[in-house]
């Protein structure tokens, strides 16, 4: 290397310049050795707690406890011996949840977000954005709370996206922005549509707490899906199917199980239903607890189409479009699609605009297309939903409105599977664990979910959490200074302990349209007990 400087007419490099040039070398090999076996250390957890490493939110696994042991000993060790960034994240969300074997602690949630957040993760500035909004563990700092939301939002977090579009909608703690809105709605949003188009929507029962007994309400549930097994069992095929549908789904009590699903579609199929037959045609087209096949997919619509199902006519449609087991055909695919839609099928509804918005198999329509995803929208249907959210923001086919568009966006990021938080939270809270309810409902509460807003203020104000005078160290994610924090503490006999209960974060909103497409806005926003996400 000298000579070849010298031959260019290059000073030599000196001793000292190599030297320094092997150290800098050797700390680069350590650092990224470091990294790998923290990296691997997080992954062998992950599988250990069966938690799926897309999901951008942990607050329980469904796995033993001694796994669950085992796995968070991994957790520490790569976040402590190789300050691995995601096992600290996960053992702050851990802390923060309450999440079995870790003891809930604010303080220590604080701690671990903020030596990740040093490190520039976007899930561990979000999280330490609402550690800072809510004041739970660290002085409630709105201000700083919106840096980090921001950083976080620059790093594709879609719940960041959805804290700021919350607060450029209303104005909390920045000037209101439609515009800013929108567009972090927007990416929250195309987060979700991704997940929906990939392993369709999930069901979630928003649950408002009252002063109702809620385990009634639970145990009438379990009554009703009891009620329901024994008829089925005795060859009532409406049970049987409405059971395949709770447990291919989930809801109400019922964990989603496909094995199951597909046994009461079969039965029900065999006496000749067609929404069973429907079903099965989708598992078998899609591999959903059978093998893919094509040809047994395409046996099920059929013969639940020849009878004028519409979710038959839709599936139909949809393997004609895509040449499933078929000739590919646009033209067949949209007729379909037409007779599905004319009965009011949201599913139908949705992918008959979307050729019209296309053009494909007819002439291109944006008007027409907007008029299907609207009826598809007033049902619920999550993508309908996210087109029209598109439409009204880009001004297709309709006149632009950027209210509207907020609106829709905001209804279809409520729907992600991290909306399954507010389920837990009810589950919590039914089971006597006031703290970590709370712990969740706030955590919702900070992206904009107005039945979060609400529970976090039940619990408060009915004394089943507190926040505690002592004074704690002030986290931040550049780990400085000190404060006052404050740390939540049960009350289990449900009596007040500090008068001066306060929840920090952005307060419910509320907005009214009368027209139809405002009303698909608002969707699965009312306050219903319980409300069913997504769509197939």
């Amino acid at each position: 290397q000298q000579q070849q400087q010298q031959q260019r007419g290059e000073p030599a490099a000196s001793a000292a310049d190599e030297e320094e040039h092997r150290e800098e070398e050797e700390v680069g090999e350590e650092l990224l050795e470091m990294e790998r076996m923290g990296s691997e250390l997080y992954e062998r957890a992950l599988a250990l707690l069966e938690l799926d490493p897309a999901y951008t939110l942990v607050t329980a696994s469904p796995a033993p406890a001694e796994a669950r042991h085992d796995a968070f000993e991994l957790l520490l060790e790569a976040a402590e011996r190789y300050d691995h960034p995601e096992s600290q994240n996960l053992l702050c969300e851990a802390a923060f949840f309450g999440h079995e074997p870790v003891e809930q602690s604010m303080e220590v949630a604080a701690e671990w977000c903020s030596r990740a957040a040093r490190t520039g993760l976007p899930a561990a500035q979000r999280n330490v954005a609402v550690l800072l909004s809510v004041g739970l563990g660290m002085r409630s700092d709105q201000a700083k709370a919106l840096v980090h939301y921001t950083f976080a939002a620059l790093g594709g977090d879609p719940h960041a996206h959805m804290a700021l579009g919350y607060r450029y909608h209303l104005g909390v703690s920045v000037k209101e922005n439609c515009e800013a809105a929108a567009n972090h709605y927007l990416q929250a949003a195309d987060a979700v549509a991704n997940q929906v188009k990939l392993s369709g929507g999930v069901v979630v029962e928003r649950v408002r707490l009252s002063h109702s007994d809620g385990a009634a309400k639970l145990r009438n549930q379990e009554d009703v899906v009891q009620h329901l097994e024994y008829t089925a069992e005795r060859g009532d095929v409406g049970s049987q199917v409405v059971l395949g549908q709770l447990h291919y789904q989930g809801g109400h009590g019922v964990t989603p199980d496909v094995g199951e699903a597909l046994n009461y579609f079969e039965r029900a199929a065999g006496a000749g239903d067609a929404n069973a037959m429907s079903y099965l045609g989708l598992m078998y087209s899609q591999g959903q607890g059978v093998e893919a096949s094509n040809k047994t997919a395409l046996d099920y619509f059929r013969r639940a189409a020849n009878q004028g199902n519409a979710a038959a006519q839709n599936g139909l449609g949809y393997m004609h479009l895509n040449g499933l087991g078929v000739r590919k055909d646009a033209r067949e695919a949209f007729r379909l699609f037409q007779l599905s839609a004319e009965q009011g099928y949201a599913d139908g509804q949705l992918n008959l605009g979307s050729l019209l918005y296309s053009g494909l198999g007819t002439a291109r329509d944006f008007k027409k297309a907007l008029h299907y995803f609207t009826l598809a929208s007033q049902q619920g249907h999550t993508l309908a939903l996210y087109n029209l959210g598109l439409m009204h923001h880009q001004g297709t086919g309709t006149v632009r409105s950027c209210q509207l568009a907020v609106a829709l966006l905001k209804n279809v990021a409520e729907r992600g599977h991290w909306a399954k938080l507010l389920q837990e939270a009810n589950e919590a809270f039914l089971a006597a664990q006031p703290a970590r309810a709370f712990a969740m409902y706030a955590w919702a509460a900070e992206q904009g979910y107005e039945i979060a807003q609400h529970n976090t203020a039940f619990l408060l104000d009915r004394g089943h959490v507190d926040f505690a005078d002592e004074e704690t160290p002030e986290a931040t994610a550049s780990g400085g200074g000190g404060g006052g924090g404050r740390e939540v503490i049960v009350d289990h006999a449900g009596k007040r302990v500090d008068q001066q209960a306060r929840a920090g974060g952005p307060a419910a909103s509320s907005s009214s349209s009368s027209s139809s497409a405002a009303r698909a806005a608002d969707g699965l926003n009312a306050e219903d007990d319980a409300t069913a996400e997504g769509g197939e």
